[in-house]
């Protein structure tokens, strides 16, 4: 299973520079509908970040919220990939 830490590890973003690498991510998101695994990565974001001030307060709720945003990544990335592959092949075919 691939980890994507940011944009520039995904692997179809990763050649462009940081402007053309936000707007295809940017194009490439308005195209994902939200679906049942985008709620459910954010509840989870939202249940750690509970979980964590539960039991260390703000360390734990900052800890929980990291956590939370890493989840989502995933799912989204992976929700926008061929979205992304989509767009590079429209600028490819159009160069």
């Amino acid at each position: 299973m691939r980890v994507y830490w940011g944009l520039k590890s995904i692997p179809e973003l990763s050649g462009l520079d940081a402007e053309q690498r936000k707007r295809v991510w940017l194009r490439a998101r308005s195209g994902v509908r939200s679906t049942w695994p985008t709620a459910l990565g954010l509840t989870l974001a939202a249940v750690a970040t509970g979980a964590g001030f539960a039991y260390l307060h703000l360390p734990g709720a900052l800890a929980g919220a990291a956590f939370g945003g890493f989840l989502v990544l995933q799912i989204v990335a992976r929700q926008t990939l061929p979205h992304i592959r989509l767009d590079m092949e429209r600028r490819r075919a159009s160069q």
